[in-house]
């Protein structure tokens, strides 16, 4: 896992499964493939581009849980800011400086940031265009994932 860029799993001489240890990870092929991985911590090789929601488009996500809101972004698809309303309807927004997470963060720095966040963040390739967007919901649901496979 540390060394390699693209891996086999195999069973009884015939291959299950290959990919990166990412793909393979959040996308196992059986219970083979998951029990593989029981014992061993997964989680320090997955990324915000893991954990990321690949949105259609940014516009109408939910904000604190009832609030619309959408990332800004200019003709390269790099984000400028975003839009929204807050829980009363008053318009909200933040021009030019909003937080975004890079697609190859690591979880545990994803973590800290999501969760000191009240708002999804959008995650952002090395060159800053746009890929999709990470909140709470997705972290969970792949740390409780990740617990129930390793629990097998």
């Amino acid at each position: 896992m540390r060394i390699g860029t693209r891996i086999a799993i195999m069973e009884g001489g015939r291959v299950v499964q290959i990919g990166t240890p990412q793909e393979i990870i959040t996308n196992p092929a059986d219970e083979y493939v998951s029990r593989f991985f029981d014992g061993i911590d997964t989680s320090r090789y997955l990324t915000a581009g893991d954990l990321m929601q690949i949105d259609v488009s940014s516009v109408a996500q939910t904000l604190n849980g009832s609030t619309d809101y959408t990332f800004v972004m200019d003709a390269n698809r790099c984000i400028r800011g975003f839009v929204g309303r807050d829980a009363n309807g008053n318009p909200v927004s933040q021009i030019n400086h909003i937080e975004c997470v890079q697609r190859d963060m690591t979880l545990d720095d994803v973590v800290n940031r999501v969760v000191a966040s009240p708002a999804p963040l959008p995650v952002v390739d090395a060159d800053g265009t746009y890929c999709g967007s990470i909140n709470k919901t997705n972290v969970l649901q792949i740390l409780t994932r990740h617990r129930s496979s390793s629990h097998v």
